[in-house]
């Protein structure tokens, strides 16, 4: 595999972790945790509940070359689960490649347990597993704010800047679902990153209000071409309750916490 193809294979991987991060932990995808009597579930944020699925979730990328040839390529699939309780379980596959002799081989498997206040990180081919501890509401709002100061420390130097607007594209069903699409496009000026003249980054994205998460991701970047990820819902039954666990035999290894200023050592309560 050539240098220019692992490229696209690891932003697509990102992209794919993006998509269904940004669904699962969305303020617009926040739903109500009183089904759930445990108290440490209501502590963390952007937590859907009563609402399982089970999914899968591929991405694509096309490329076309100056003389027209087009390129398309399966780049990553993930399986998703979510369960009433807000637990999710995010497995991640990579497509069928020459060095590869089992396309179905999970790669890594992540599952974020909101009711026990923990996020594990399975490593299915030495049976290992990493833990941490889910942040807390003030930890989230830290950080974030630390992040705004940073966006605002760049804001002020003397560098070109993107110009970002949002468009509302309405909704449209897809299969069976009702989505609302929303349009950004980062208007990049020339000199921002080596381009001789300006250029567009263009995502669509369309989530369902319905389920809480997103179902189409399409980016258009001339630098790297179209980016596609799309989300089927295979079941809205109740999950395996053994898919959120880490079975028996991976080893589990802790996280260290991440310093967040005076309260960073601060954990939830567990159970």
């Amino acid at each position: 595999m050539n240098s220019s193809s692992k490229l696209l294979l690891v932003c697509c991987a990102l992209l794919l972790c993006a998509h269904v991060s940004f669904a699962q932990e969305s303020p617009a995808g926040t739903a109500s945790a009183t089904a759930v009597p445990d108290t440490v579930i209501q502590k963390i944020p952007f937590v859907v509940t009563g609402v399982p699925y089970s999914s899968i979730t591929e991405s694509e990328t096309i490329q076309t070359g100056d003389d027209g040839t087009r390129f398309d390529r399966k780049a990553e699939k993930m399986k998703t689960y979510r369960d009433s309780q807000g637990r999710t379980r995010s497995e991640r596959y990579m497509p069928s490649l020459p060095s590869k002799s089992d396309p179905e081989e999970v790669l890594t498997v992540t599952i974020r347990d909101p009711v026990a206040g923990f996020e594990y990180f399975l490593n299915p081919r030495d049976h290992t597993a990493r833990r941490k501890v889910l942040r807390t509401p003030r930890e989230n709002a830290e950080n974030n704010g630390s992040v705004v100061t940073r966006l605002e420390a760049r804001s002020r130097d003397d560098r070109p800047h993107a110009k970002i607007t949002v468009e509302d594209l309405g909704t449209q069903v897809m299969d069976g679902l009702v989505v609302a699409g929303k349009r950004t496009t980062m208007a990049f000026p020339a000199d921002f990153d080596g381009n001789d003249r300006p250029f567009d980054v263009v995502t669509e994205r369309w989530f369902s209000k319905e389920l809480e998460t997103n179902i189409l991701t399409i980016t258009n970047d001339p630098r790297s071409g179209e980016h596609k990820i799309k989300t089927t819902i295979i079941n809205r039954a109740e999950p395996d309750p053994s898919l959120f666990e880490v079975p028996p035999d991976y080893t589990i290894s802790e996280m260290p916490a991440a310093k967040r200023g005076p309260d960073a050592n601060f954990t939830f309560p567990h159970p």
